[in-house]
């Protein structure tokens, strides 16, 4: 084998970590509802359910910065979103509801980030902002909705989860209309629902790809289907940008190198 070989071998040993998350990622959830906040304070016809609250405070966990990406939300949907604002603020973190683009300087430092309901994909470099966030032991939490009214909406969650590397997918069904409560075998035993006793939920999209957390009506016995997981972060198609710098920047060395080393044997 020639030194250029064990540089290049080398070389592309460096460039694969890029796209493989450290041991140390975060989580992303998935949720086929984003009124999961209205049952906090009870509005927007939802009813009050300490559960949410725990829930929210378990996804958490000891993070103290909260982003929220509200996308197209309006309605119920936004005051959801700013349900769980409210209450994170109440808690000891510090949440904002972001207006406009979504930019690397929000993500900085915050520990959960919450998107709901995108109006399209996230670009490389957002995408590549939040695989920080997961990089770093933060949790990114994505947010759909029913497929009668969102589906394109879904679908755009589901090619960013796709880029991020998750197995995680929003279904193509809308189920249980009407606000729920999720208990018993609908809740499935995780660290993340500790405490729960039960969650309001209301016309949910199904979930699939990762481990459940919640279930539709009748539980996973009775034909329910999860609309709630989490999943692990898996090898991710989006690098940082700062490091495809430095892969170009090796890339060019090793040619030039080499070009240099043939031209004195010439």
């Amino acid at each position: 084998m020639t030194r250029h070989s064990v540089i290049a071998g080398a070389l592309l040993t460096a460039t694969l970590g890029l796209f493989t998350p450290s041991a140390s990622a975060g989580p992303i959830l998935l949720a086929g509802d984003v009124n999961l906040g209205n049952a906090i304070v009870g509005d927007s016809g939802a009813s009050v359910d300490a559960g949410n609250g725990t829930f929210f405070l378990n996804v958490l966990g000891a993070g103290t910065k909260v982003v929220i990406d509200a996308g197209i939300s309006t309605g119920s949907a936004l005051q959801s979103l700013t349900d769980i604002a409210t209450f994170y603020n109440g808690h000891g973190a510090t949440a904002t509801i972001i207006s406009g683009a979504l930019t690397a300087a929000e993500l900085s430092g915050a520990n959960l980030f919450i998107s709901a309901v995108p109006g399209g994909n996230y670009s490389a470099v957002q995408l590549a902002a939040i695989q920080g966030l997961l990089s770093a032991g933060g949790t990114t939490f994505f947010m759909g909705e029913n497929a009668i009214n969102f589906a394109a909406n879904n679908q755009f969650i589901n090619n960013d989860l796709s880029a991020l590397g998750s197995t995680l997918l929003l279904g193509g069904n809308s189920l249980d209309s009407g606000f729920n409560f999720a208990t018993g075998t609908q809740i499935a035993p995780n660290a993340l629902t500790a405490g729960v006793l039960s969650l309001e939920y209301a016309f949910v999209n199904s979930v699939s790809g990762g481990t459940p957390l919640f279930y539709t009506s009748g539980g996973p016995a009775n034909g329910g289907l999860a609309f709630v997981e989490v999943g692990a972060v898996g090898p991710s198609a989006v690098p940082e940008p700062a490091s495809m710098f430095l892969l170009g920047t090796g890339l060019v060395g090793m040619t030039a190198r080499r070009w240099r080393h043939r031209r004195q044997r010439g």
